[in-house]
C-alpha cells in the first residue's frame, strides 16, 4: 500500500489543473508529440528506410481526441477505480490465497439479506466461504516474488485478462473475494 501511495499520488507540480490529487496520466499512456515518429518507425507501421513519419491527419485527430479523453476527470476517476479494483485481487485475491494459502484460514461469511447498508438488493443471500489471512501469516519471500511474477503476466495478457474483466464490473470489489 506504501507503493501505490507513492506511484498514484502527484508530486508538487504534477497534479492535474481540475484537482490536486489526480495524477496526469496523459505522460504514462501517450508518448509526447516530439516522440511519435520514433514510436510509429518502432511499430513497424513505417518503411524503416522511409525515415521518420508524423502521424497521418486521421491518426493525428485520434491521438488529439485520445488525449482529451485522457485528461479528462472521468478518465482519473476509472484508472483510480481500475487500479484500486485490480490491487484489491492481487493482494486480496491472489497473493493471499496463493502465498499464504497453507496460513489461511477458510472462514463462514454471514449472508446479508439484499438491499442492506452491506450489499446490493441484486445480489443472492447464500452464504459466501472465503479464506482469511491472519496478520501474522508468514510467507517466504520467494512464493511471494513467484506469484507477483505469474499475475504480471496474466496483467499483461490481452486475451482473457480476469483483471480488466473484474474491474469493469459493476459490483467488482464483492467478486475478489
Amino acid at each position: 500500500m506504501e507503493v501505490r501511495r507513492t506511484v498514484e499520488t502527484p508530486a508538487p507540480g504534477e497534479a492535474t489543473s481540475s484537482s490536486p490529487d489526480e495524477i496526469a496520466w496523459l505522460a504514462f499512456l501517450l508518448p509526447p508529440r516530439s516522440e511519435e515518429p520514433t514510436v510509429l518507425a518502432e511499430s513497424g507501421t513505417a518503411s524503416p528506410d522511409a525515415g521518420p513519419q508524423t502521424p497521418s491527419p486521421e491518426l493525428r485527430k485520434l491521438l488529439d481526441e485520445t488525449s482529451d479523453l485522457l485528461e479528462s476527470p472521468m478518465a482519473s476517476t476509472v484508472l483510480a477505480h481500475m487500479l484500486a479494483v485490480g490491487f484489491e485481487m492481487l493482494i486480496d485475491g491472489k497473493l493471499a490465497n496463493l502465498a499464504f494459502l497453507s496460513k489461511a484460514a477458510t472462514v463462514m461469511r454471514a449472508p446479508t439479506a439484499p438491499g442492506t447498508a452491506d450489499e446490493e438488493s441484486d445480489v443472492s443471500v447464500m452464504p459466501r466461504i472465503a479464506p482469511v489471512v491472519e496478520d501474522s501469516a508468514a510467507a517466504k519471500f520467494a512464493s511471494i516474488l513467484a506469484v507477483l511474477a505469474r499475475q504480471a503476466h496474466a496483467i499483461g495478457s490481452a486475451a482473457g485478462n480476469e483483471y480488466l474483466a473484474v474491474s469493469s464490473h459493476p459490483h467488482a470489489r464483492r467478486i475478489c473475494h
